[in-house]
């Protein structure tokens, strides 16, 4: 986080938190990143942009690889949009 501007610097728009997801987007010149957190203990579905790329993402059996449609329960993932 702390070499990102966007991360460090960017304003944060489109909060929305719903069954125990929480979900923004954070701006900052032409860069967008979207941050999802799912609390619940279930995997839930997360429309990403086509093009989405993995910034960092964790789960419970550890870190990510790729951007995927589907969040695994207890995980957070950050994914560039533009």
């Amino acid at each position: 986080r702390s070499q990102s501007e966007v991360l460090k610097l960017g304003d944060i728009d489109d909060i929305e938190a719903k069954d125990d997801v929480l979900s923004f987007i954070r701006r900052h010149g032409d860069r967008e990143v979207r941050v999802v957190m799912n609390f619940s203990d279930r995997a839930v579905e997360v429309d990403f942009a086509n093009g989405a790329t993995l910034v960092a993402g964790v789960t419970a059996e550890g870190l990510m690889t790729k951007v995927s449609a589907s969040l695994p329960a207890f995980s957070g993932v950050i994914a560039q949009v533009k």
